[in-house]
């Protein structure tokens, strides 16, 4: 028992450690985790200057996510039919010195550029459905995430939703980084030929589920994080 309360003791210690320095680095993203039952349900709003387009083709680009998300450690479309995708991932997530791997089977459905509905439908998570929202204001996008989920591990009431928000907090910011990173290098493209930032152009098919991603084929439009977010 006494091992067992110095674990949690730590585990309390790394997840405050882990959760201060992303709230320094990222106090705009807006956090919101609870327990109702076996249920955990995460709240999650987050702006980033960058434009709607941008945005979303980096939410959408599942066969890259790998290369951005610091849980992942594999991520890729298995299956597509239109707007509706199989993803498979997996990674793992660290406590201090414990690591918990973990498998993911997701159906997505794509609203462009407006909704990702996320159902979970094997792996780690015995249930889970997630829905991610955009919203346009001017130069800014604002992210909204909802999800609940039923692991196939216990989650302590008290330390688990804390732990899962410092988690949370660190994959968004990542996620952000991403988007703004993509955006920058966009730009001064975009200034030469005279195209306004998220103007779908000629070739853009991610209306019909395809996106320009990282390096010109990413992603084929796809979208949504999490504890991840996932």
């Amino acid at each position: 028992m006494s091992c067992l309360l110095l674990l949690l003791a730590s585990l309390l210690w790394a997840g405050m450690a882990w959760g201060q320095q992303a709230e320094s680095q990222a106090d705009d993203i807006e956090i919101a985790v609870r327990k109702e039952g076996a249920t955990v349900i995460v709240d999650v709003g987050m702006p980033v200057k960058a434009s709607l387009r941008s945005a979303w083709e980096v939410l959408t680009d599942y066969d890259h996510m790998a290369e951005f998300f610091p849980n992942l450690d594999s991520s890729k479309v298995v299956e597509q039919q239109g707007n509706r995708l199989r993803i498979e991932q997996t990674g793992k997530v660290a406590y201090g010195p414990l690591s918990f791997p973990f498998e993911s089977v997701r159906e997505i459905v794509l609203t462009p550029y407006s909704k990702v509905h996320s159902k979970a439908v094997a792996g780690t998570i015995k249930h889970g459905e997630a829905i991610t929202r955009l919203v346009s204001e001017g130069s800014t996008t604002r992210i909204f995430y909802h999800s609940e989920s039923v692991p196939n591990t216990w989650v302590p009431p008290g330390i688990g939703p804390n732990l899962i928000a410092g988690r949370t907090r660190e994959q968004f910011a990542s996620l952000r980084e991403e988007i703004l990173r993509r955006a920058n290098r966009e730009r001064p493209a975009m200034a030469e030929t005279g195209e306004t930032p998220g103007k779908a152009n000629g070739n853009s098919s991610a209306a019909s589920g395809t996106s320009a991603g990282a390096s010109g084929d990413a992603g084929r439009g796809r979208a949504e994080s999490s504890e991840g977010v996932k």
